[in-house]
């Protein structure tokens, strides 16, 4: 993609790491209202802050130049506004618990902004099995062709600083996701929990078995299921997406269990103090074996159920951002165009989302 740029959150928990990184805290939960703030950090992938060979990366950008140079904004402690083409990776290090991404309208057509958590010189893993996770999200400016994504993928923990000699994590390098392997990029779970923008959104499975993986996946857009009044831009809609709004994710497992397989991924909503419940269709309102099935979604490589848990297991490192072209409302027509969303409706020149107020922990502990 012209002018794409990522951004790698790193998370250290004892210790920043040596190279300069922003903070970003996360909060680690163990039952309703019990939750304690994790001291995380970010860090950008590194092709993006001026250095082309991942054996040879020895510095990322300050806090300062991440919103100089990219127009990332850090708040609150735990929230970030992405503004412009940006990946970012979630570590373990320095406090701040907001993110919000600008499109800065100086980069070329496509737009893309990726997080990730890093502890102790590593990525911050998640280990999802019988978890909830919930967050904030802003998505007001984000129009038509845009994606502001939230999701994790299997990243080695050292940003492959062992298998492949790279500098590591603390240099955003390792990047890997669910879609075909390309030089320097290899393929590996993925567990896209947002995608989205103010017309439309879907949560995604991506498994891999055996070095292969599933590029399609199993979604649920409830747009695409029929239900078209469920989230859109104003109070028509039961999930107004001009409004801030927290996501909430549950990973139920087939026998309740951190050890089971996952069952199927659940979802609901909370918007000014109101639970907004997932539509149901046809007896399923979540991501299952089963509902891939009766709705003809990919489930390859070992589904949802044994495939993706394969991957869960592993750790899962998680990415935030923000892509696509403001100025086209035709690019995510997988994502909001029909049959999936009403595009080309709303488009913004100047686009922007924001993430903050992360938290994970057991089912029931997060909200």
């Amino acid at each position: 993609m012209i002018g794409l740029i990522f951004l790698a959150c790193l998370l250290a928990v004892n210790g920043a790491p040596e190279s300069r990184q922003a903070s970003m805290g996360i909060q680690v939960c163990t039952g309703p209202g019990n939750c304690q703030v994790e001291n995380t950090g970010v860090v950008l992938d590194f092709n993006w802050y001026g250095c082309e060979d991942p054996y040879n990366c020895y510095t990322n950008p300050s806090q300062g130049e991440y919103e100089s140079g990219w127009g990332i904004k850090f708040s609150n402690g735990n929230e970030m506004t992405l503004t412009s083409d940006t990946r970012t990776y979630l570590t373990s290090a320095p406090n701040s618990n907001q993110l919000i991404i600008w499109y800065n309208k100086f980069y070329l057509s496509n737009v893309s902004c990726q997080i990730s958590w890093f502890s102790k010189k590593r990525y911050r893993m998640f280990y999802l099995l019988n978890k909830e996770l919930s967050f904030e999200v802003d998505v007001t400016a984000c129009g038509c062709g845009m994606n502001s994504a939230l999701y994790f993928i299997s990243m080695e923990s050292d940003g492959g600083q062992a298998s492949s000699g790279y500098t590591g994590a603390t240099y955003g390098t390792g990047y890997c996701d669910a879609q075909p392997p390309q030089p320097g990029r290899p393929s590996c779970d993925e567990l896209d929990i947002w995608e989205a923008n103010s017309l439309a959104n879907v949560y995604t499975t991506h498994p891999c078995l055996n070095g292969q993986c599933d590029p399609y996946g199993c979604g649920f857009n409830a747009y695409a299921r029929g239900d078209k009044n469920f989230y859109g831009r104003g109070p028509g809609y039961q999930l107004d997406s001009t409004q801030k709004f927290t996501v909430v994710t549950r990973f139920v497992t087939v026998d309740g269990t951190d050890n089971g397989d996952l069952k199927e991924m659940q979802r609901f909503y909370i918007q000014n103090g109101n639970t907004i419940q997932q539509p149901t269709f046809n007896g399923f309102n979540g991501v299952s074996d089963e509902y891939c099935t009766f709705y003809g979604q990919s489930n390859a490589q070992g589904g949802v159920s044994y495939g993706m848990s394969q991957g869960m297991r592993k750790g899962m490192v998680l990415s935030m951002s923000m892509w696509g072209s403001p100025n086209d409302g035709s690019v995510m027509t997988w994502l909001d165009n029909e049959p999936n969303g009403p595009c080309p409706v709303y488009q913004n020149p100047n686009p922007y989302t924001s993430f903050g107020n992360i938290k994970i922990g057991p089912i029931g502990s997060t909200v």
